[in-house]
């Protein structure tokens, strides 16, 4: 593209050029040295007629260099104006690339978006589908119903295993013996947790079995406890051991005396009467 302009700008050049030729030819045509009648001019008008195509061939020279100078110059700034050119085509080239990476990312930042949305969805329908479950679990006559069956089954619970504790026979399970208040509680205590750790009983298991245990006078001893008031393992213990240790008998063995009537030929013992 850039030739073709140099080559039309060239070609005006040509044409200017060989249009001043062509008015030289006028000054030396064959016509005007045929005129006989020209001898009345001056000799000073021949001499300029002689010498006029030299000063217009210097007139076309130096025309012809300014003119190549223009060339010159107009060649250079067309050479300046294709590399800028060159890097505006490069430039846009870069644009272009980015802008497409741009659509290409907004394309799938809008694919992002739409999964995001559709998730959303998905999920707010899962929760309002929940809702009405929740409203059922929740409802007032529901929640006391269960408060109460929960009440009355800790409460049945509870009365059983402190009226009829339930046992279950398993290989190495161990019956532990009578205590009728003769024997040494302490020993019998020892005996009784033995028998107590091999099977595994919890505190409230423990006090139910002991009770079980107690016979004649050591039964005796738990007339003021009532059903509903079972005292806990340690403070029956408690009991028992102010009553039968072997340090506490002693008192007790003298207000049997005491109130022991011996019969005529029954020897003095300890013990009851």
């Amino acid at each position: 593209m850039y030739h073709h302009i140099l080559s039309y700008y060239l070609r005006c050049i040509i044409e200017n050029t060989w249009r001043s030729n062509i008015n030289i030819s006028y000054c030396v045509s064959p016509s005007e040295n045929s005129v006989s009648n020209s001898r009345s001019s001056t000799p000073g008008s021949e001499h300029s007629c002689t010498s006029r195509p030299d000063v217009v061939v210097n007139t076309i020279n130096k025309k012809v260099e300014v003119i190549t100078k223009i060339v010159n110059q107009f060649s250079r700034n067309l050479n300046t104006f294709g590399d800028h050119f060159n890097k505006f085509e490069t430039q846009l080239q870069i644009i272009n690339k980015k802008v497409e990476r741009l659509e290409n990312l907004t394309e799938s930042l809008l694919n992002s978006i739409s999964k995001i949305e559709d998730q959303v969805a998905n999920l707010c329908i899962n929760v309002l589908g929940n809702v009405p479950k929740v409203n059922n679990d929740c409802s007032c006559e529901h929640t006391i119903s269960n408060v109460t069956n929960d009440l009355c089954g800790h409460s049945e619970s509870n009365q059983l295993s402190y009226r009829e504790p339930v046992y279950t026979k398993t290989i190495g399970y161990t019956k532990p013996s009578i205590y009728d208040g003769t024997t040494n509680w302490l020993e019998y205590k020892l005996h009784f947790e033995a028998v107590a750790k091999i099977n595994n009983w919890s505190e409230d298991i423990k006090v139910l079995k002991l009770i079980t245990c107690m016979n004649d006078a050591a039964l005796s001893t738990l007339a003021d406890i009532e059903i509903d008031n079972i005292p806990t393992y340690s403070n029956l213990v408690r009991i028992l051991t102010k009553r039968f240790a072997p340090e506490n008998l002693t008192d007790v063995y003298m207000s049997q005396i005491d109130a022991c009537i011996r019969k005529p030929g029954q020897p003095l013992q300890l013990g009851p009467c």
